[in-house]
């Protein structure tokens, strides 16, 4: 937005609040299963995640993650962030489209009461 001198300034700083959710589906959890089972394998997965921000706002993206076992069957994984995509919000914005400035994305700028947005 800064790029494009636009005030960003109604849009209330988001801070995470807490996860709400990791979820990916069971065919990709079950070939994770088999593929970490030995010491020193490795996989990847799509996962979904669910948050929930300060201003009462909750968003969903997605990230593929490379997994690694150090111990095998599934035990002391590191795990590697390859790419976050879609972040998406997941609550209503309705009470920041009045609010939002111009070329700016409701669904994104937490500018209506809080109370208002937590109750939706």
């Amino acid at each position: 937005a800064a790029k494009l001198r636009i005030d960003t300034s109604p849009c209330r700083l988001q801070r995470l609040e807490k996860m709400l959710g990791c979820e990916s589906q069971l065919d990709s959890v079950k070939s994770l299963e088999e593929k970490l089972q030995h010491p020193g394998s490795r996989a990847s997965a799509l996962l979904r995640f669910r948050l929930l921000t300060d201003q009462g706002m909750e968003f969903q993206f997605f990230a593929s993650i490379s997994f690694h076992s150090k111990s095998g069957q599934i035990k002391d994984l590191d795990g590697v962030v390859e790419e976050v995509f879609k972040l998406l919000p997941r609550s209503p914005y309705g009470p920041n489209e009045k609010c939002t400035p111009m070329k700016l994305d409701p669904g994104f700028c937490a500018c209506a009461d809080q109370a208002e947005l937590r109750n939706h």
